[in-house]
């Protein structure tokens, strides 16, 4: 919790991978300096770091890298209400991640869209995004994220008036848990 010391040590990270040549390196920690001033309130400053990492990603040719660094910067957006742009950083990572046949960048970046879709007042098409989320979670047996894909889902399904389906996910999520 203690986010001054984290930014003083990840900006030291900063530097010694720019010493060092690691320009992924330094990347990574552009990232990690951004998602603290995200943590702390600091929209633009996150998107700064964000952007930096960005370009270097692009440079590197790194696209899994390029994907996550999207996303960061789509839920900085979206913290700071362009819902549009969140939308837009969220389906360039989306798409990168399914290029590159990444997974977890799949399932994390259609759980951000599910979430901003389902926010943004459209719970079905949300309820489809998550849905396709937990089929991929599904083949990684990663049922930790499986839980959340089920809460997520079943929030769509209460803003769509559907109780009963949205009490089964939950209690699904909730044994998931519990196991």
């Amino acid at each position: 919790g203690d986010y001054r010391m984290a930014v003083q040590h990840l900006d030291m990270a900063h530097l010694l991978f720019d010493l060092g040549g690691d320009r992924p390196g330094v990347a990574a920690s552009l990232d990690d300096i951004g998602r603290v001033y995200f943590l702390v309130g600091k929209p633009d400053e996150a998107l700064r770091c964000h952007r930096a990492a960005l370009a270097i990603r692009v440079e590197l040719k790194d696209e899994r890298g390029k994907a996550l660094t999207l996303a960061w910067i789509g839920l900085v957006e979206a913290q700071m209400g362009r819902l549009g742009l969140a939308q837009q950083s969220f389906e360039r990572a989306l798409s990168i991640s399914q290029a590159t046949k990444d997974p977890h960048g799949i399932v994390f970046t259609l759980l951000d869209l599910g979430a901003l879709t389902r926010e943004a007042g459209h719970p079905q098409l949300a309820h489809k995004l998550l849905s396709q989320a937990r089929d991929v979670s599904r083949t990684l047996g990663d049922r930790l994220t499986e839980c959340h894909l089920a809460l997520q889902i079943g929030d769509c399904l209460l803003a769509q008036g559907e109780h009963a389906a949205a009490e089964k996910e939950m209690r699904a999520a909730k044994a998931t848990a519990q196991k």
